[in-house]
């Protein structure tokens, strides 16, 4: 499966740390790249981190969660978006994308457990 997310860079502040963005494109429609750049918003270390896209068509929120527990840990992701107005035309599209995303986190139990 391919992923939603084309490239991605921190473009300022500190990683992982509230108010720092990280330059974002998103495999768009008929291949084209749509910009999704994002803003940490809450960061609990070893816990949460909830951001908010800050560019591009759509303007989700996003969080990561992480349990510890019994030697391993849970991972919950969440992504919401309530589009207005014109964006309404675009839902599906935009669903289409943001559930994309949520599958690629799929793969990511395989590559953290290999590092």
């Amino acid at each position: 499966m391919a992923t939603a997310v084309v490239e991605i860079s921190l473009a300022s502040g500190n990683r992982g740390t509230v108010g720092a963005v990280y330059k974002q494109a998103l495999k768009g429609p008929f291949g084209s790249k749509v910009d999704g750049s994002y803003r940490i918003v809450e960061a609990i270390p070893n816990s949460r981190i909830k951001f908010k896209v800050i560019t591009g068509p759509a303007r989700p929120l996003g969080q990561f969660d992480v349990e510890v527990a019994n030697g391993g840990a849970t991972v919950r992701f969440s992504l919401s978006f309530e589009p207005k107005g014109f964006m309404r035309l675009m839902n599906g599209v935009i669903q289409s994308t943001m559930n994309a995303e949520v599958r690629n986190l799929s793969g990511l139990k395989t590559l953290l457990e290999a590092k």
